[in-house]
């Protein structure tokens, strides 16, 4: 009589197998945590563009709410003293009396 040798084996391959599913689990969370960011950038990439190809026929102020409409929808507005650049965060303020007293 001829004794299964696959008893004895039994569950030895599952550790590969549950490896390689906590890879591919760690790979996706990682995945869309590190890839939202390039995506939020692309989304606003893209509505830059539509805004510039219609351009000439759209009025400043309305192209101008469309980008802040999108950029307030991908969550994208920094607090309002962090600004690293003086871009759109300086426009439209009166100057500060320190800044136009003269010696």
């Amino acid at each position: 009589m001829v004794t299964p040798t696959w008893s004895s084996r039994r569950g030895s391959s599952s550790s590969g197998c549950l490896f390689s599913l906590l890879i591919l689990v760690a790979g996706i969370y990682y995945g869309i945590h590190l890839g939202e960011p390039w995506l939020r950038y692309y989304r606003l990439l893209d509505e830059m563009r539509v805004s510039a190809r219609l351009a000439p026929t759209l009025n400043d102020g309305v192209i101008r709410r469309r980008l802040e409409v999108k950029v307030e929808e991908l969550g994208l507005r920094q607090k309002r003293g962090s600004s690293r650049s003086p871009g759109l965060a300086g426009r439209g303020r009166s100057p500060s009396p320190a800044s136009t007293a003269r010696p």
